[in-house]
Protein backbone atom coordinates (compact mmCIF):
# COMPACT_ATOMS: atom_id res chain seq x y z
CA UNK A 1 0.00 0.00 0.00
CA UNK A 2 1.27 3.50 -1.19
CA UNK A 3 0.92 6.41 1.38
CA UNK A 4 1.58 9.83 -0.02
CA UNK A 5 1.42 12.67 2.83
CA UNK A 6 2.48 16.49 2.48
CA UNK A 7 4.03 19.07 4.39
CA UNK A 8 3.17 17.23 7.75
CA UNK A 9 0.11 15.67 6.25
CA UNK A 10 -1.61 19.02 4.44
CA UNK A 11 -2.24 18.32 0.83
CA UNK A 12 -2.68 22.13 0.15
CA UNK A 13 1.30 22.07 0.67
CA UNK A 14 2.38 19.62 -1.65
CA UNK A 15 4.22 21.59 -3.76
CA UNK A 16 6.88 22.37 -1.73
CA UNK A 17 7.07 18.84 -0.14
CA UNK A 18 10.35 16.53 -0.52
CA UNK A 19 9.24 13.03 -1.97
CA UNK A 20 10.67 10.05 0.42
CA UNK A 21 10.70 6.41 -1.43
CA UNK A 22 11.76 3.59 -0.08
CA UNK A 23 11.52 -0.26 0.60
CA UNK A 24 11.56 -0.70 3.94
CA UNK A 25 13.37 -5.00 5.05
CA UNK A 26 14.14 -6.32 7.86
CA UNK A 27 15.93 -9.21 9.21
CA UNK A 28 13.48 -12.30 9.75
CA UNK A 29 11.04 -13.60 7.27
CA UNK A 30 9.54 -12.52 5.43
CA UNK A 31 11.80 -9.56 4.92
CA UNK A 32 9.58 -7.08 3.78
CA UNK A 33 8.19 -4.74 7.00
CA UNK A 34 4.57 -5.22 7.53
CA UNK A 35 3.27 -3.11 10.22
CA UNK A 36 3.16 0.77 11.26
CA UNK A 37 5.14 3.96 10.93
CA UNK A 38 4.35 6.92 13.11
CA UNK A 39 5.47 10.08 11.93
CA UNK A 40 5.78 13.08 13.97
CA UNK A 41 6.59 16.65 12.72
CA UNK A 42 7.90 19.54 14.46
CA UNK A 43 6.43 23.09 14.73
CA UNK A 44 8.24 25.49 12.55
CA UNK A 45 8.16 28.42 9.93
CA UNK A 46 9.55 27.24 6.36
CA UNK A 47 11.70 29.77 4.37
CA UNK A 48 8.51 30.69 2.26
CA UNK A 49 7.08 31.55 5.66
CA UNK A 50 4.41 28.86 5.84
CA UNK A 51 3.52 28.26 9.22
CA UNK A 52 3.44 24.30 9.95
CA UNK A 53 1.54 22.73 13.30
CA UNK A 54 3.05 20.16 15.37
CA UNK A 55 1.17 16.85 14.15
CA UNK A 56 1.64 13.23 14.25
CA UNK A 57 0.10 10.85 12.10
CA UNK A 58 0.53 6.78 11.32
CA UNK A 59 0.61 4.68 8.09
CA UNK A 60 0.01 1.00 7.59
CA UNK A 61 2.78 -0.51 5.88
CA UNK A 62 2.19 -3.68 3.36
CA UNK A 63 5.13 -5.12 1.70
CA UNK A 64 7.58 -2.96 2.48
CA UNK A 65 6.75 -0.20 0.00
CA UNK A 66 7.03 3.52 1.79
CA UNK A 67 6.60 7.14 0.26
CA UNK A 68 5.70 9.83 2.18
CA UNK A 69 5.91 13.57 1.32
CA UNK A 70 7.34 16.04 3.84
CA UNK A 71 7.99 19.80 4.39
CA UNK A 72 12.20 20.21 4.58
CA UNK A 73 13.40 21.26 7.64
CA UNK A 74 16.89 21.96 7.11
CA UNK A 75 15.60 25.74 6.03
CA UNK A 76 13.17 25.82 8.85
CA UNK A 77 13.26 28.33 11.84
CA UNK A 78 13.70 27.93 14.40
CA UNK A 79 16.95 25.85 13.64
CA UNK A 80 17.40 22.08 15.12
CA UNK A 81 13.82 20.59 14.35
CA UNK A 82 13.21 17.44 13.35
CA UNK A 83 11.12 14.52 12.63
CA UNK A 84 10.56 11.33 14.85
CA UNK A 85 9.73 8.40 13.67
CA UNK A 86 8.52 4.90 15.34
CA UNK A 87 8.27 1.87 12.97
CA UNK A 88 5.38 -0.68 14.61
CA UNK A 89 6.12 -4.09 13.11
CA UNK A 90 2.74 -6.57 13.03
CA UNK A 91 5.51 -9.08 15.65
CA UNK A 92 8.15 -8.16 17.70
CA UNK A 93 9.16 -4.86 19.47
CA UNK A 94 9.35 -1.61 17.81
CA UNK A 95 12.43 0.93 17.49
CA UNK A 96 12.39 4.50 16.71
CA UNK A 97 14.56 7.42 14.92
CA UNK A 98 14.95 10.71 13.92
CA UNK A 99 14.84 12.14 10.34
CA UNK A 100 16.48 16.07 8.77
CA UNK A 101 14.33 16.40 5.93
CA UNK A 102 16.37 18.56 3.01
CA UNK A 103 14.89 20.45 0.50
CA UNK A 104 15.37 18.03 -2.90
CA UNK A 105 13.59 17.98 -6.25
CA UNK A 106 14.32 14.60 -6.56
CA UNK A 107 13.12 11.36 -4.33
CA UNK A 108 14.97 10.75 -1.21
CA UNK A 109 15.61 7.04 0.11
CA UNK A 110 15.42 6.48 4.24
CA UNK A 111 18.87 6.70 4.37
CA UNK A 112 19.43 9.93 3.25
CA UNK A 113 17.40 11.73 5.99
CA UNK A 114 18.22 10.12 8.85
CA UNK A 115 20.23 11.13 11.60
CA UNK A 116 21.93 8.81 14.35
CA UNK A 117 21.37 11.68 16.89
CA UNK A 118 18.90 14.68 16.50
CA UNK A 119 20.15 18.29 16.71
CA UNK A 120 20.07 20.13 19.15
CA UNK A 121 16.45 22.51 18.55
CA UNK A 122 16.74 26.27 19.24
CA UNK A 123 13.76 28.04 21.14
CA UNK A 124 12.16 31.06 19.69
CA UNK A 125 10.54 32.95 22.22
CA UNK A 126 8.17 35.88 20.54
CA UNK A 127 8.59 39.30 22.54
CA UNK A 128 5.27 39.48 23.57
CA UNK A 129 6.01 36.51 25.33
CA UNK A 130 8.42 38.26 27.96
CA UNK A 131 6.46 39.75 31.01
CA UNK A 132 7.70 43.33 32.22
CA UNK A 133 9.39 41.65 35.28
CA UNK A 134 10.47 45.29 36.58
CA UNK A 135 11.44 47.02 33.53
CA UNK A 136 10.87 50.12 32.57
CA UNK A 137 10.47 52.26 29.24
CA UNK A 138 13.81 52.40 27.04
CA UNK A 139 15.10 49.30 29.35
CA UNK A 140 16.43 46.10 27.54
CA UNK A 141 17.44 42.63 28.72
CA UNK A 142 21.02 42.68 29.63
CA UNK A 143 23.21 39.61 31.16
CA UNK A 144 24.39 39.61 34.71
CA UNK A 145 27.44 37.92 35.74
CA UNK A 146 26.83 38.61 39.27
CA UNK A 147 23.53 37.74 39.50
CA UNK A 148 23.74 35.03 36.91
CA UNK A 149 20.42 35.71 34.90
CA UNK A 150 19.23 38.26 32.50
CA UNK A 151 17.65 41.27 33.87
CA UNK A 152 16.19 45.05 32.84
CA UNK A 153 18.97 47.37 32.10
CA UNK A 154 19.16 50.97 30.65
CA UNK A 155 22.06 51.00 27.53
CA UNK A 156 24.35 54.57 27.70
CA UNK A 157 23.05 57.19 25.24
CA UNK A 158 24.87 56.27 21.69
CA UNK A 159 26.79 59.45 19.97
CA UNK A 160 24.16 62.03 18.24
CA UNK A 161 26.32 63.21 15.68
CA UNK A 162 29.60 63.19 14.31
CA UNK A 163 31.67 66.40 12.85
CA UNK A 164 28.51 68.05 13.14
CA UNK A 165 26.19 65.77 11.03
CA UNK A 166 23.34 63.26 12.36
CA UNK A 167 21.63 60.11 10.61
CA UNK A 168 23.59 57.69 8.46
CA UNK A 169 27.26 59.37 8.22
CA UNK A 170 29.44 58.53 6.07
CA UNK A 171 33.11 59.37 5.89
CA UNK A 172 34.11 62.98 3.81
CA UNK A 173 37.56 64.12 3.06
CA UNK A 174 38.97 66.02 5.76
CA UNK A 175 37.06 63.91 8.92
CA UNK A 176 40.59 62.80 10.03
CA UNK A 177 44.24 64.58 9.47
CA UNK A 178 47.00 63.52 11.63
CA UNK A 179 46.34 67.08 13.76
CA UNK A 180 43.05 64.83 15.27
CA UNK A 181 45.61 62.02 16.21
CA UNK A 182 48.18 62.60 18.77
CA UNK A 183 51.56 61.20 18.62
CA UNK A 184 52.76 58.83 20.58
CA UNK A 185 56.62 58.36 22.53
CA UNK A 186 57.77 56.04 19.64
CA UNK A 187 55.58 56.85 16.75
CA UNK A 188 56.07 60.01 15.12
CA UNK A 189 54.86 61.94 12.27
CA UNK A 190 57.15 62.57 8.99
CA UNK A 191 59.07 66.31 8.70
CA UNK A 192 61.56 67.06 6.55
CA UNK A 193 63.60 68.53 9.53
CA UNK A 194 63.38 64.93 11.69
CA UNK A 195 64.35 62.81 8.23
CA UNK A 196 67.23 65.25 7.36
CA UNK A 197 68.49 64.87 11.09
CA UNK A 198 68.84 61.17 10.22
CA UNK A 199 71.41 61.71 7.76
CA UNK A 200 75.15 62.73 8.95
CA UNK A 201 78.19 62.14 6.67
CA UNK A 202 82.41 62.07 7.14
CA UNK A 203 85.16 63.83 5.74
CA UNK A 204 85.80 64.49 2.86
CA UNK A 205 81.67 64.99 1.95
CA UNK A 206 79.93 67.56 4.00
CA UNK A 207 76.15 67.24 5.22
CA UNK A 208 73.56 70.74 5.35
CA UNK A 209 71.28 68.86 7.65
CA UNK A 210 69.16 72.23 6.80
CA UNK A 211 68.85 71.37 3.37
CA UNK A 212 69.28 67.91 3.02
CA UNK A 213 72.43 68.09 0.64
CA UNK A 214 75.51 66.17 0.27
CA UNK A 215 78.62 67.86 -1.17
CA UNK A 216 82.25 67.95 -1.14
CA UNK A 217 84.11 70.44 -1.18
CA UNK A 218 87.82 69.07 -1.58
CA UNK A 219 86.96 66.12 -4.18
CA UNK A 220 88.40 67.01 -7.75
CA UNK A 221 85.84 65.77 -10.99
CA UNK A 222 88.34 64.17 -13.70
CA UNK A 223 88.90 66.88 -16.65
CA UNK A 224 87.05 65.89 -19.77
CA UNK A 225 85.33 62.46 -18.07
CA UNK A 226 85.42 58.93 -19.26
CA UNK A 227 82.97 57.38 -20.95
CA UNK A 228 81.63 54.29 -19.24
CA UNK A 229 83.78 54.76 -16.13
CA UNK A 230 84.11 55.19 -12.63
CA UNK A 231 86.47 57.14 -10.30
CA UNK A 232 86.91 56.63 -6.74
CA UNK A 233 88.67 59.07 -4.23
CA UNK A 234 91.87 58.18 -3.16
CA UNK A 235 92.55 60.46 0.04
CA UNK A 236 95.33 62.10 -2.04
CA UNK A 237 93.33 64.98 -2.44
CA UNK A 238 93.13 64.83 -6.41
CA UNK A 239 91.97 62.31 -8.84
CA UNK A 240 94.51 60.86 -11.06
CA UNK A 241 93.78 58.66 -14.04
CA UNK A 242 95.30 55.86 -11.33
CA UNK A 243 91.62 55.49 -10.16
CA UNK A 244 89.51 55.13 -13.20
CA UNK A 245 88.10 51.61 -13.70
CA UNK A 246 86.65 51.70 -17.51
CA UNK A 247 84.16 49.06 -19.47
CA UNK A 248 83.84 48.23 -23.05
CA UNK A 249 80.33 46.64 -22.95
CA UNK A 250 80.68 45.93 -27.00
CA UNK A 251 83.91 43.66 -26.03
CA UNK A 252 83.23 42.42 -22.82
CA UNK A 253 86.32 44.12 -20.93
CA UNK A 254 87.15 46.40 -17.91
CA UNK A 255 90.29 47.93 -17.59
CA UNK A 256 91.78 49.26 -14.09
CA UNK A 257 94.15 52.25 -15.45
CA UNK A 258 97.37 52.70 -13.41
CA UNK A 259 99.96 55.11 -13.28
CA UNK A 260 102.08 55.76 -16.49
CA UNK A 261 100.60 53.68 -18.87
CA UNK A 262 100.05 50.60 -16.80
CA UNK A 263 96.86 48.38 -16.83
CA UNK A 264 95.16 45.76 -16.04
CA UNK A 265 92.39 44.38 -18.55
CA UNK A 266 89.99 41.78 -17.63
CA UNK A 267 88.52 39.71 -21.21
CA UNK A 268 89.51 39.39 -24.35
CA UNK A 269 86.67 40.32 -27.62
CA UNK A 270 88.32 37.29 -29.37
CA UNK A 271 87.93 34.82 -26.17
CA UNK A 272 84.56 35.51 -24.64
CA UNK A 273 83.33 32.32 -24.81
CA UNK A 274 86.83 30.79 -23.52
CA UNK A 275 88.83 31.18 -20.28
CA UNK A 276 88.51 35.29 -19.41
CA UNK A 277 92.15 36.42 -19.86
CA UNK A 278 93.58 38.94 -17.62
CA UNK A 279 96.13 41.21 -19.98
CA UNK A 280 98.83 42.98 -17.91
CA UNK A 281 100.21 46.15 -18.95
CA UNK A 282 103.77 47.29 -17.87
CA UNK A 283 104.08 50.93 -16.92
CA UNK A 284 106.48 53.13 -19.60
CA UNK A 285 109.13 53.03 -17.69
CA UNK A 286 110.51 51.28 -14.25
CA UNK A 287 111.50 54.27 -12.82
CA UNK A 288 109.77 54.96 -8.92
CA UNK A 289 107.03 55.87 -8.07
CA UNK A 290 106.37 52.90 -10.88
CA UNK A 291 106.28 49.05 -10.04
CA UNK A 292 109.77 47.25 -10.99
CA UNK A 293 108.49 44.37 -9.04
CA UNK A 294 105.39 43.54 -11.54
CA UNK A 295 102.34 42.30 -9.67
CA UNK A 296 101.57 40.57 -6.92
CA UNK A 297 98.19 38.44 -6.52
CA UNK A 298 98.20 37.73 -2.29
CA UNK A 299 96.04 35.21 -0.61
CA UNK A 300 94.95 37.17 2.49
CA UNK A 301 93.87 35.84 5.73
CA UNK A 302 90.43 35.60 7.09
CA UNK A 303 91.03 38.39 9.30
CA UNK A 304 92.50 40.58 5.96
CA UNK A 305 95.79 40.27 6.76
CA UNK A 306 99.04 38.93 5.25
CA UNK A 307 101.89 36.64 6.57
CA UNK A 308 104.57 36.94 3.87
CA UNK A 309 106.29 33.62 5.02
CA UNK A 310 102.97 31.55 4.99
CA UNK A 311 100.75 33.04 2.87
CA UNK A 312 100.16 31.97 -0.76
CA UNK A 313 100.81 34.71 -3.28
CA UNK A 314 101.65 35.10 -7.14
CA UNK A 315 104.62 37.34 -8.71
CA UNK A 316 103.87 38.45 -12.26
CA UNK A 317 106.94 40.11 -14.24
CA UNK A 318 105.74 41.49 -17.23
CA UNK A 319 109.23 42.73 -18.48
CA UNK A 320 110.63 39.38 -18.43
CA UNK A 321 107.35 37.47 -18.88
CA UNK A 322 107.79 35.23 -15.87
CA UNK A 323 105.04 33.95 -13.02
CA UNK A 324 106.71 32.57 -9.66
CA UNK A 325 104.04 30.79 -6.96
CA UNK A 326 105.33 31.15 -3.52
CA UNK A 327 103.99 29.08 -0.46
CA UNK A 328 101.92 26.85 -3.62
CA UNK A 329 101.16 23.10 -3.00
CA UNK A 330 100.71 21.63 -6.59
CA UNK A 331 98.00 18.53 -6.76
CA UNK A 332 97.02 16.55 -9.69
CA UNK A 333 100.69 17.08 -11.35
CA UNK A 334 103.46 14.20 -11.09
CA UNK A 335 105.41 14.46 -7.59
CA UNK A 336 108.55 12.80 -6.99
CA UNK A 337 108.21 10.56 -4.08
CA UNK A 338 111.62 8.73 -3.75
CA UNK A 339 114.72 7.33 -5.26
CA UNK A 340 117.78 5.24 -4.66
CA UNK A 341 121.19 4.12 -6.57
CA UNK A 342 122.63 1.15 -5.56
CA UNK A 343 126.56 0.08 -6.88
CA UNK A 344 128.62 -3.32 -6.33
CA UNK A 345 130.31 -5.84 -7.38
CA UNK A 346 128.06 -9.13 -7.34
CA UNK A 347 129.21 -12.38 -7.04
CA UNK A 348 126.74 -15.79 -7.42
CA UNK A 349 123.38 -14.76 -6.66
CA UNK A 350 121.79 -12.38 -4.06
CA UNK A 351 120.05 -9.20 -3.04
CA UNK A 352 121.16 -6.07 -1.71
CA UNK A 353 119.12 -4.05 1.24
CA UNK A 354 115.13 -3.65 0.41
CA UNK A 355 113.83 -0.13 0.26
CA UNK A 356 110.52 1.05 0.71
CA UNK A 357 107.88 3.82 -0.56
CA UNK A 358 105.45 4.36 2.72
CA UNK A 359 102.99 7.28 3.69
CA UNK A 360 106.12 9.21 5.32
CA UNK A 361 107.60 9.29 1.86
CA UNK A 362 104.17 10.15 -0.02
CA UNK A 363 103.42 6.40 -0.70
CA UNK A 364 100.18 6.86 0.99
CA UNK A 365 98.08 3.72 0.87
CA UNK A 366 94.14 3.93 -0.16
CA UNK A 367 92.31 1.26 0.58
CA UNK A 368 89.29 2.49 -1.96
CA UNK A 369 93.36 2.65 -4.86
CA UNK A 370 92.42 5.92 -5.64
CA UNK A 371 96.40 7.02 -6.08
CA UNK A 372 98.85 5.46 -8.80
CA UNK A 373 102.46 5.15 -8.48
CA UNK A 374 105.14 4.76 -11.22
CA UNK A 375 108.39 2.87 -10.41
CA UNK A 376 110.89 3.87 -12.84
CA UNK A 377 114.18 1.93 -12.91
CA UNK A 378 117.20 1.87 -14.75
CA UNK A 379 120.28 -0.93 -14.38
CA UNK A 380 123.44 -0.68 -15.85
CA UNK A 381 126.54 -3.19 -16.39
CA UNK A 382 130.35 -2.85 -17.38
CA UNK A 383 131.44 -6.45 -19.03
CA UNK A 384 131.85 -9.47 -16.78
CA UNK A 385 132.33 -13.14 -17.10
CA UNK A 386 128.12 -13.76 -16.82
CA UNK A 387 125.69 -14.04 -14.69
CA UNK A 388 122.32 -11.75 -15.26
CA UNK A 389 120.83 -8.73 -12.67
CA UNK A 390 117.08 -7.70 -11.87
CA UNK A 391 115.01 -5.30 -9.74
CA UNK A 392 112.33 -6.67 -7.84
CA UNK A 393 108.81 -4.46 -6.74
CA UNK A 394 106.29 -6.18 -4.53
CA UNK A 395 102.90 -3.88 -3.45
CA UNK A 396 99.20 -4.95 -2.35
CA UNK A 397 96.55 -3.37 -4.53
CA UNK A 398 92.71 -4.02 -4.20
CA UNK A 399 93.08 -7.36 -5.96
CA UNK A 400 96.08 -8.88 -3.41
CA UNK A 401 100.00 -8.91 -3.24
CA UNK A 402 101.73 -8.33 -6.63
CA UNK A 403 105.28 -8.74 -7.72
CA UNK A 404 107.37 -7.38 -10.54
CA UNK A 405 110.16 -8.21 -11.65
CA UNK A 406 112.39 -6.66 -14.25
CA UNK A 407 113.73 -8.35 -17.75
CA UNK A 408 117.12 -9.43 -16.60
CA UNK A 409 120.29 -7.49 -17.50
CA UNK A 410 123.29 -10.22 -19.40
CA UNK A 411 126.30 -9.40 -17.11
CA UNK A 412 128.64 -10.50 -19.73
CA UNK A 413 128.88 -7.72 -21.35
CA UNK A 414 128.45 -3.22 -20.67
CA UNK A 415 124.81 -2.25 -21.64
CA UNK A 416 121.62 -1.47 -19.39
CA UNK A 417 117.95 -2.05 -19.15
CA UNK A 418 115.49 0.25 -17.96
CA UNK A 419 111.68 0.75 -17.68
CA UNK A 420 108.64 1.29 -15.33
CA UNK A 421 105.82 -0.55 -13.48
CA UNK A 422 102.37 1.37 -12.60
CA UNK A 423 100.98 -0.08 -8.90
CA UNK A 424 98.12 0.85 -7.30
CA UNK A 425 98.85 0.42 -3.24
CA UNK A 426 96.01 0.01 -0.89
CA UNK A 427 97.73 -1.15 2.00
CA UNK A 428 101.09 -1.25 3.22
CA UNK A 429 104.73 0.15 1.12
CA UNK A 430 105.87 -0.08 -2.28
CA UNK A 431 109.07 -2.31 -2.02
CA UNK A 432 112.30 -2.38 -4.23
CA UNK A 433 114.64 -5.11 -4.02
CA UNK A 434 118.38 -4.99 -6.26
CA UNK A 435 119.52 -8.71 -7.36
CA UNK A 436 121.75 -11.01 -9.21
CA UNK A 437 121.97 -14.26 -10.17
CA UNK A 438 125.01 -16.30 -11.34
CA UNK A 439 127.77 -13.59 -11.66
CA UNK A 440 130.77 -14.48 -12.30
CA UNK A 441 134.03 -11.88 -13.07
CA UNK A 442 133.49 -8.86 -11.29
CA UNK A 443 131.05 -7.27 -13.67
CA UNK A 444 130.66 -3.82 -12.21
CA UNK A 445 126.41 -3.30 -11.50
CA UNK A 446 124.50 -0.04 -10.38
CA UNK A 447 120.37 -0.30 -9.96
CA UNK A 448 118.29 3.21 -9.96
CA UNK A 449 115.10 4.07 -8.97
CA UNK A 450 112.86 6.44 -8.73
CA UNK A 451 109.18 6.69 -7.08
CA UNK A 452 106.39 9.00 -8.41
CA UNK A 453 102.89 9.87 -8.43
Amino acid sequence: MNIRICALFLPALCLAGTLIQDTIYTSFPPQAFEGRVTISGPAMTTSEGKMISRWTRDFQISGGQFQVELEPNDTAVPSGTSYYVVYRPKSGMAWSEYWVVPTSGTPLKIAGVRVSQPPAPQMTIQPSQILAGGASDGQTLVWSDGLRRWSPSTLSAGVSSIFGRTGAVTAQSGDYDTDKVPESGVNKYYLDSRARAAFSAQSPLAYDSGTGLFSCPTCTALSGGVANSMAYWTGGGNLGSSSVVSTDETNKQATVSLRDGASVTFGNPGEIFNPVPIDIRPPDSSAPPNYPQGFRVRFLNVDGTFDEANNSYIELAPWSQKASLTNFTITGMVKRLKSFTYGTYPSGTGTLATQSCGASDGCTPNAQGDYLYTVLYYLTTTAGSGGTAFLTVTWTDLKGARTFVSPALPLNASGYVQGQVVAQLKSGTINITPGWANASGSPSVSWGYLVQR
